[in-house]
């Protein structure tokens, strides 16, 4: 995927995937605004294909992902589970509420 260098790279994390695919959760809003964003070309988005993926180390997997595609961030609901992430780790909403 090629990116606009002014624009916001973000690795999107399953869970937020997850969130749009699924619309149950109260997270789906948010999730269809980052990708809305995306689709504007206003943010750069990758992800891997181990999205859906039982992988064991499926965070693991995906912050070495992230880190591949140079991103500056991850966009994550469990952002516990990037708590050493070389990375700006941010929930969904976070993300949003500073591009404000």
């Amino acid at each position: 995927m090629k990116s606009n260098e002014n624009m916001s790279k973000a690795f999107i994390d399953t869970d937020v995937i997850l969130d749009f695919m699924i619309a149950g959760e109260s997270f789906v809003m948010d999730a269809a605004r980052i990708f809305t964003l995306s689709e504007k070309k206003q943010i750069s988005i990758c992800t891997t294909g181990l999205v859906f993926s039982n992988a064991y180390y499926i965070d693991a997997l995906q912050h070495y992902a992230a880190l591949s595609e140079n991103v500056k961030m991850i966009i994550t609901r469990n952002t516990k589970d990037y708590k050493n992430s070389e990375l700006a780790v941010l929930t969904p909403d976070q993300f949003l509420k500073g591009r404000n």
